[in-house]
């Protein structure tokens, strides 16, 4: 398809003439890039549906992220992290909808961080696992 995507028309053709057949997430994150509105939102759910892969959960809270609509992106992004605990790009997502939100004490406290103190980053499951990384005061 990247050979087509020079044709914007042919490539918008062959994706849209393979319906809802397609059984892989992947074909519904690629195609959610070249739709808009309702059918873009359907693709990245379909993607989601499928549920064997945390990009569906990533590419579905990008998509809110870039409607500016956090609430919704902090929702997909913590039942993300519940079937895929530990994936950074939900993680940072997560993070990300907590700040716009202005929910500053949580995002903080997801981040494993304590207001003014050093600590660690990376959510409860990655300190669980001991692979969180110290934050800047820690190594400042």
């Amino acid at each position: 398809l990247k050979g087509f995507f020079r044709d914007a028309a042919g490539c918008s053709s062959l994706l849209e003439s393979c319906g809802d057949e397609p059984d892989e997430a992947v074909f519904y994150i690629y195609r959610a890039r070249t739709r808009s509105g309702e059918k873009r939102v359907a693709d990245l759910l379909g993607a989601r549906a499928l549920g064997d892969s945390w990009r569906g959960v990533r590419a579905l809270a990008n998509h809110f992220q870039e409607e500016g609509d956090y609430e919704a992106m902090y929702r997909e992004t913590k039942a993300g992290l519940e079937r895929f605990p530990g994936v950074d790009g939900i993680e940072l997502l997560q993070a990300e909808a907590l700040l716009k939100l202005k929910r500053y004490r949580e995002c903080l406290d997801f981040l494993g961080l304590q207001a003014g103190a050093a600590g660690q980053c990376g959510g409860p499951e990655r300190q669980a696992r001991g692979d969180g990384f110290a934050d800047a005061a820690a190594v400042a």
